[in-house]
């Protein structure tokens, strides 16, 4: 598995309130990192999608991190990457979008370095079909 160190540590950054929240009061999240094979203004459209407490940052033109506050099983935050990839393909349907999914439940002892990291590999595993697609980090936890 590659790590990127650059998008680790523009995560790590943006990732200190939820992991304060996490380790403080148990608050489980999810990570989400959207690439897309193409440069569109497709962020602006999954912005007014998502809810107030998410937060979404850019990392590059086609590199995007969401960060998904209070959703305690993975499989809740696959089902909220499946409707932003839903409205993505609807919107830009020339594009193709590659997802990878990390999340931290309430019951992981893991530091945030490994959720990042968790989603860089499920971002390259989507990226090997070549088509729109979601892939979570499950088979190295």
């Amino acid at each position: 598995m590659i790590i990127r160190q650059d998008i680790i540590e523009q995560c790590g950054f943006m990732l200190s309130d939820l992991e304060y929240a996490y380790n403080r009061y148990g608050v489980p999240y999810c990570f989400l990192l959207i690439e897309s094979s193409t440069e569109c203004d497709w962020i602006s459209s999954i912005e007014s999608k998502i809810r107030q407490t998410d937060k979404v940052f850019s990392i590059k033109e086609n590199l995007v991190a969401i960060f998904f506050p209070f959703i305690e099983e993975c499989s809740k935050g696959f089902k909220a990457a499946e409707n932003l990839l839903v409205l993505l393909e609807n919107n830009f349907p020339t594009t193709r979008f590659y997802m990878g999914l990390s999340c931290r439940e309430k019951s992981d002892k893991d530091k945030y370095i490994d959720v990042v990291a968790g989603s860089i590999y499920a971002l390259s595993k989507a990226k090997e079909f070549n088509e729109n697609r979601i892939e979570d980090d499950s088979d190295i936890r």
